[in-house]
């Protein structure tokens, strides 16, 4: 009698669980999640469905739901799209307040549909509600991060989004402070994301160690501008860049990013089976990228590629800019001229680069192209064949224009810097400065930032601090958010 009763009760037990909300990472959501990060969003559609018929308590479907959401707009920058979903980032919001305040993934989630969002909409020029909700985002976090300080996918997000906010530049900080609270830290932001990381190294049911691989990888790179800790742990990772496509871009990107062009290559190039997957149009706009920084004629075909299966509007103009720059340094003047002027009525100028190849055409000046392949060679990392170019080609800098030779001082000072030469590098990068001041090319504002990494480097904080701050200084019509969110962090560094 007394095991059929407390049969009974572990029924009821169980049945009262299942009737209630809650948040429970099962094996049915777990592949689900794969299925996210190998872009089979049609299957993730499908198990997000038998999740919600089978154990429509489990609230995990709504951030699942979310990341297909996310990717998807992300990939395809489909407007449509975010029109008619958009409605659902409070529902599901909405629908997570029925899981209990103790649960830490009540409050998570909820942020974490909050910020995919914010990010979709930031890509399509939307800001206002987009802040306030990364605003809302950030405190939840860091409440679950007091009350919970052993719950890392909080710590993941948060730390990225200290990280983010603690490198604008105290310009852009004064208006955004107009609608949000947003306080970043660099430092601490960093801590959080690497304490989840090595947390992830050594449990294999932290469900997000790839996320926060990649977030950490890229924050690396970027922030800390370390490009090879951050290629090391691009490989750390052990993506799968022969599954899934989106570990395909990722590492791909992370090795072109760090200067590993042959590696990108080999990555970008390898046979991958798309059946069932979604396609990302960017993989060929890299490839053609990193053809192109070995000067490779292929480069233009995978950069046409790219426009004719991508829908949205971004970087289509940067795609313009760099296939003629592939046609001229093959030669090709008729072809580059005509590919220049379809940079004007074509794609949007919504990114830094896309805005600078708009101002070039505009300007409608041909680049020199020994200065262009010394640039092109020196961002893929071949800095002994660009620094050869520059010296056979061009024996006499101040036979140039001064444009050419702001850029000839700036690409030698670049060279010299990445090949550890640096007190030649902080001679050219002063030259720059002197001429290019006043200019609106970035390249005195860029050699300003790149002189702050030099005195890092060499562990001078003061003469570190000076040029970070005289890249705040300096006012380019191009680049200049990115270069000034640089310098910033730079200073929160030294």
């Amino acid at each position: 009698m007394r095991i059929a009763f407390l049969f009974h009760f572990v029924l009821l037990a169980q049945l009262s669980f299942c009737q209630q909300a809650h948040f429970s990472w099962s094996s049915k959501a777990k592949a689900c999640l794969n299925s996210i990060y190998n872009m089979e969003l049609d299957q993730a559609n499908a198990q997000i469905d038998a999740i919600k018929s089978q154990d429509p308590n489990n609230l995990v479907y709504h951030l699942l739901a979310n990341y297909v959401d996310f990717l998807y707009l992300s990939i395809q920058e489909d407007r449509a799209y975010l029109d008619h979903n958009l409605p659902l980032k409070n529902e599901r919001i909405e629908a997570l307040d029925a899981l209990p305040d103790s649960n830490p993934y009540k409050a998570y989630a909820q942020a974490e549909i909050m910020v995919q969002w914010a990010m979709v909409r930031f890509r399509f020029e939307e800001y206002f509600q987009p802040l306030l909700d990364l605003n809302k985002a950030l405190k939840k976090l860091k409440k679950i991060d007091e009350e919970f300080p052993y719950f890392m996918p909080a710590k993941k997000t948060l730390g990225a989004l200290y990280v983010g906010i603690g490198s604008i530049p105290p310009t852009y900080q004064s208006i955004i402070g107009v609608i949000s609270a947003f306080e970043g830290d660099i430092d601490l932001g960093f801590d959080l994301v690497q304490t989840a990381y090595q947390h992830g190294l050594n449990r294999t049911d932290y469900l997000f160690h790839r996320e926060t691989g990649i977030i950490l990888a890229y924050l690396t790179l970027y922030i800390k501008k370390d490009r090879e800790q951050a290629w090391k742990l691009a490989q750390e990772l052990k993506l799968d860049t022969q599954e899934s496509p989106l570990a395909r871009f990722v590492v791909g990107n992370l090795a072109l990013r760090s200067m590993h062009n042959d590696a990108a290559i080999d990555i970008l190039r390898a046979p991958i089976d798309m059946t069932g997957k979604l396609d990302i149009a960017f993989l060929d706009f890299m490839l053609g990228e990193a053809y192109l920084f070995r000067l490779d004629p292929k480069a233009s075909s995978y950069f046409e590629r790219y426009m004719e299966s991508f829908e949205g509007q971004n970087f289509i103009k940067e795609a313009l800019q760099k296939t003629a720059w592939s046609y001229l340094v093959q030669g090709d003047q008729a072809n580059y001229q005509k590919t220049m002027q379809r940079i004007v009525n074509e794609g949007e100028s919504y990114s830094a680069a896309d805005k600078s190849a708009l101002l070039q055409a505009k300007k409608a000046k041909q680049e020199n192209v020994s200065l262009l392949k010394a640039r092109l060679l020196c961002d893929g990392g071949y800095f002994q064949r660009a620094d050869e170019i520059l010296q056979s080609d061009i024996p006499d800098a101040q036979l140039l224009v001064e444009e050419d030779q702001l850029e000839y001082y700036y690409r030698k000072g670049r060279i010299a810097h990445l090949s550890k030469k640096l007190s030649n590098a902080s001679i050219w990068y002063l030259k720059t400065i002197e001429l290019g001041a006043e200019s609106e090319r970035y390249f005195a504002c860029r050699a300003a930032l790149e002189l702050g990494y030099l005195y890092e480097e060499k562990k001078e904080p003061l003469l570190a601090e000076k040029y970070f701050r005289l890249c705040l200084d300096i006012h380019p019509s191009e680049f200049k958010l990115s270069l000034h969110s640089a310098a910033k962090a730079g200073l929160r560094r030294i």
